[in-house]
């Protein structure tokens, strides 16, 4: 018997939801080994909107894109890193300019002006993204201070939206008949 008909898809669909929610509410413990069970057993169609549900929460979940690969088997990290190309694209940029930016100080300027742009039109969703690019142009000598604001305030974006939504899950889950508050 395939992996895939041991389990039905209503109950993959509830295990899904139990892992995420395991991966919203928890910091550190991947559990890798049960999501790659659970990918394992279901169909592309199924996995694929998954995926986009790990999407629409990754700011929530996933600090840095370095987590991907804690939790995601290889074929679902990729496809995730693929959705998050807002957080991929200035890194990879970042790495590139390391043998550029030896050259005339307007490749620099270029470089920032570039930066700012991206980060504008498709601002990165993970904090971690802004960290990372703050240690990459100070690698690199990029000084800016409207980019330094930008990456700051942006990230101070993500902060706020996770403490909102930390809010919004404590005050819907009721308190027990007869509940004293301390």
């Amino acid at each position: 018997m395939s992996p895939r008909s041991e389990v039905g898809s209503e109950h993959l669909d509830r295990l899904f939801e139990i892992l995420l929610r395991q991966r919203l509410e928890w910091n550190g413990n991947y559990l890798r080994e049960a999501w790659a069970a659970l990918f394992e057993r279901a169909d592309p169609a199924i996995i694929s909107a998954w995926l986009d549900r790990i999407d629409q929460l990754a700011a929530y979940m996933l600090d840095d894109l370095e987590e991907i690969d804690r939790f995601l088997p290889d074929q679902q990290s990729e496809a995730l890193f693929e959705r998050l190309s807002a957080d991929v694209t200035p890194l990879r940029l970042l790495g590139r300019l390391d043998d550029l930016l030896d050259g005339p100080s307007s490749l620099r300027e270029g470089a920032i002006a570039a930066l700012k742009g991206l980060l504008k039109s498709s601002p990165p969703r993970l904090y971690g993204t802004y960290d990372r690019i703050v240690r990459e142009c100070e690698s690199l000598g990029l000084k800016d201070a409207e980019l330094a604001s930008l990456l700051e305030q942006e990230r101070s974006k993500i902060f706020d939206a996770r403490r909102r939504r930390d809010d919004e899950e404590r005050d819907d889950e009721p308190l027990p008949d007869g509940w004293v508050a301390p």
